[in-house]
């Protein structure tokens, strides 16, 4: 029998199979091929390390990001990107979710303390720190033009609850 992930009750029943169906099919990959150690990264400009894969959410129904976010960003998911656009209308609740993939991934570190469990400290290489989360996001067409993007960017920095974005 198939187990159903996502049950929000304001989702559509083709939402929630197509949902299942993605996410099922992530899991069996992510069985199959682990996640490359240290991830794959570009260097950007800045000289700091970005993840080339992420997790999208921007079309995803509002109702399931927060669960999607923590699940990507913890421990099984092993993403350390999450992408984002302004014409999506989530960018605070995506603010919210990585919060709380923070929190439960701090909880998830003391419960290893306490268990004497360790992970390698790789604190100095930020492409393969999973503290870092890398958040990208995209401006409208609306907004182009020098003072309408400052202004967009702005708001993103705001409702991300960031300094900065990719």
């Amino acid at each position: 029998e198939r187990k159903q992930l996502f049950t929000a009750a304001d989702t559509t029943d083709l939402e929630k199979e197509r949902w299942n169906d993605a996410w099922e099919e992530r899991e069996m990959l992510s069985e199959l091929f682990a996640a490359p150690s240290p991830p794959l990264t570009y260097r950007m400009s800045n000289g700091r390390d970005m993840p080339q894969i992420g997790l999208g959410v921007g079309n995803m129904p509002h109702n399931l990001i927060e669960e999607a976010i923590v699940d990507g960003l913890g421990e099984r998911g092993g993403y350390q990107l999450v992408d984002t656009a302004s014409a999506s209308e989530n960018e605070e609740i995506v603010a919210q979710a990585i919060n709380v993939a923070k929190e439960k991934k701090a909880e998830q570190i003391e419960v290893n303390k306490a268990q004497g469990l360790r992970k390698r400290d790789n604190s100095n290489d930020s492409s393969r720190n999973s503290s870092v989360i890398h958040v990208v996001t995209k401006i409208w067409y609306t907004h182009l033009g020098y003072e309408r993007t400052k202004l967009a960017v702005q708001e993103s920095l705001k409702k991300l609850h960031v300094d900065n974005v990719a």
